[in-house]
């Protein structure tokens, strides 16, 4: 019999992958984003390729291998993530292990079958796929098996998700392409069109960032650019209440989401929403105005969750403690029934 030596938890988002190694609990996060040059070489990778947004030299490209929680460019993403995966320890490790990897609800047979390669091509000799919201449920502390709804609310980069949940399932999934991305463009738009000032994607993104940060409305953040006009570098200060309007579009259409996912419910599970109130989770969940937006547009109690978005990551990583400890005690781990085989998934 196969001894498990290690248990792994991934969570491959489109700008942070996230890795949780043994029964230490603690999350790594590094950037998914790779600099590519001319010639198809890897210059950087995670943190300091993240740095060079806006400031690569032409023949270097910044690339994100994972975009609406698919993957798009399978070697880049296979390499990201061995190399995430020798940072963690020794690579001999990866034979004996059981890694659960988190996988969006919506995602086709395909998707998840690239996803697989991927985890396989970097090591990872036995992968059991996790559906998202399960695992955001169990990193979150709440019970999967009881028969009461929970609705999470997961505003991601790309897209926000939401969830109806119930014994452990998703019974009910929406979609949209409404997340930091696009606040980010609304941000830019906004900045050219009100105040003349020319920002890029990576000032947009630190902006945001930062007004998440701020608790009154009358709070400011301090953006850098260029005078639409002369192109001379300026500064314009940005007051939080102005942000929430800008933004309003992004959180109007997550509350459309919600509104029909709830509309499209069991009238059992939507009561038990109305007594827990919506779970809004993740580092979108701090999009400004868009708790505020949520609880007037559907009259039903919000709740901010884990913010630092690791919750996936760890309920994952739970999960494959469990299958992991289930997997001893029945006393054979060459094939066990409940992981996805590589090749079919």
């Amino acid at each position: 019999m196969r001894r498990i030596q290690r248990i792994f938890a991934l969570d491959l988002g489109s700008s942070v992958l996230r890795l949780c190694v043994d029964g230490e609990e603690q999350v790594t996060s590094v950037p998914s984003v790779a600099a590519v040059n001319s010639s198809g070489a890897v210059v950087a990778r995670g943190a300091r390729a993240h740095s060079m947004r806006g400031r690569a030299p032409a023949h270097v490209d910044i690339v994100h291998p994972i975009a609406r929680g698919a993957v798009v460019h399978q070697q880049l993403a296979t390499r990201l993530l061995y190399a995430s995966l020798r940072d963690s320890g020794p690579r001999h490790a990866l034979k004996d292990c059981y890694a659960a990897v988190c996988v969006p609800d919506e995602a086709t047979p395909l998707q998840r079958r690239a996803l697989a390669e991927v985890c396989h091509e970097a090591g990872l000799s036995r992968v059991r796929l996790i559906p998202k919201s399960l695992a955001d449920l169990v990193g979150l502390g709440l019970p999967i098996h009881e028969p009461t709804g929970a609705l999470l609310v997961d505003v991601g980069v790309d897209r926000a998700s939401v969830s109806m949940m119930s014994m452990g399932h998703a019974t009910l999934t929406r979609t949209g392409e409404c997340g930091g991305r696009s606040v980010n463009l609304a941000l830019i738009r906004h900045l050219r069109t009100a105040h003349g000032l020319t920002v890029g994607d990576e000032a947009a993104e630190d902006a945001k960032i930062r007004l998440r940060a701020l608790t009154s409305a009358d709070e400011h953040i301090l953006v850098r650019g260029k005078d639409l006009t002369d192109r001379a570098p300026r500064s314009q200060l940005l007051p939080l209440d102005e942000v929430a309007v800008v933004t309003g579009a992004v959180c109007d259409e997550v509350a459309r989401l919600v509104q029909s996912a709830l509309e499209d419910s069991p009238s059992e599970l939507a009561h038990d929403v109305l007594d827990r109130g919506i779970l809004l989770i993740g580092r979108g969940a701090l999009l400004p105005g868009l708790a505020g937006r949520l609880r007037e547009a559907i009259d039903i109690p919000v709740h901010q969750v884990g913010l630092d978005g690791t919750t996936g990551v760890l309920g994952a990583h739970r999960l494959a403690q469990g299958a992991a400890q289930h997997e001893r005690e029945r006393g054979h781990a060459d094939e066990p029934s409940d992981y996805v085989p590589l090749a079919l998934t």
